[in-house]
């Protein structure tokens, strides 16, 4: 399935997927509950059960605590109810073998690193009422490879995508003022990042933190002159080895140290759009 990312005007390819069926059930049989009226799943509940591998949850659950699936190393899908509306931190880190899932738009909260470290994650549906993306929430899924966070998304937490290598598209919505320390660290995939920040929001310190982009190999042009970013952090493209254009925004007044350092193929940086050679 390709998609067009609405902030570089790019179409990127994304990864199918659909557990395994047979006879029209999961190949295994999924963990079940005999109570259907559980509201709530426990903190540590199944952390590291090596054995479960689909999981239904009831229809009534709204709140999954802290740590819950943490560890299920061989868990591959999880169905969600659409009454839930907290998924809570470290609920699904480690599960190597999670490839998909859809979130349910009543879910307002994501933990902070609900997915890290989900290596085989290649596909999320965020839910459209999510507020913000939590502190390392995708940190080393190294498989994720396209992302559209939701318009009421206001706020991104540090370190959110760091070192998702395979990232080649982000979709964020313009009311996004900051990109924080190590967002995007080390997503060596990634190749264009257009910020656009919507004209009405009344923020004078729009910022790309330290080390945002440290370590993105592929990326070879930013724009920023739709955004009003005021600063660029400390080692913000450090190591950008493919980085040639940056477009500045016109309140662009400050840029930290190490910002661009050994970014060996940057050949234009201001504040008028110009074309790749």
């Amino acid at each position: 399935m390709t998609v067009i990312d609405e902030s570089t005007g790019t179409t990127v390819t994304m990864v199918s997927y659909s557990p395994p069926i047979r006879n029209g059930s999961p190949t295994h049989n999924p963990l079940e509950f005999e109570n259907d009226e559980i509201t709530e799943i426990d903190a540590q509940c199944y952390s590291n059960n090596q054995n479960l591998r689909y999981v239904s949850l009831p229809r009534n659950v709204t709140i999954i605590k802290d740590n819950t699936f943490r560890e299920c190393k061989k868990l591959e899908s999880i169905t969600l109810p659409d009454k839930l509306n907290i998924i809570g931190a470290r609920c699904f880190t480690d599960c190597f073998m999670l490839q998909a899932i859809q979130i349910p738009n009543n879910v307002h909260l994501i933990g902070n690193g609900a997915f890290e470290n989900c290596k085989n994650l290649r596909h999320v549906d965020l839910p459209k009422n999510l507020r913000s993306l939590s502190y390392e929430l995708f940190s080393h899924c190294n498989r994720l490879n396209y992302v559209e966070v939701p318009k009421n998304v206001k706020e991104i937490h540090w370190g959110a995508f760091y070192k998702c290598e395979s990232l080649i598209g982000i979709s964020l919505p313009d009311t996004i003022t900051k990109i924080p320390v190590r967002c995007f660290f080390g997503c060596k995939s990634l190749q264009y990042f257009d910020f656009t920040v919507r004209n009405e929001i009344d923020d004078p310190y729009i910022t790309l933190g330290s080390m945002a982009f440290y370590d993105c190999i592929g990326l070879v042009k930013v724009d920023l002159s739709h955004s009003s970013v005021y600063s660029i952090g400390q080692g913000c493209f450090t190591n950008c080895i493919k980085l040639e254009i940056v477009i500045l925004s016109n309140k662009t007044k400050l840029i930290n140290k190490e910002a661009f350092q050994y970014c060996k193929s940057l050949h234009y940086i201001g504040y008028e759009h110009t074309q790749i050679s």
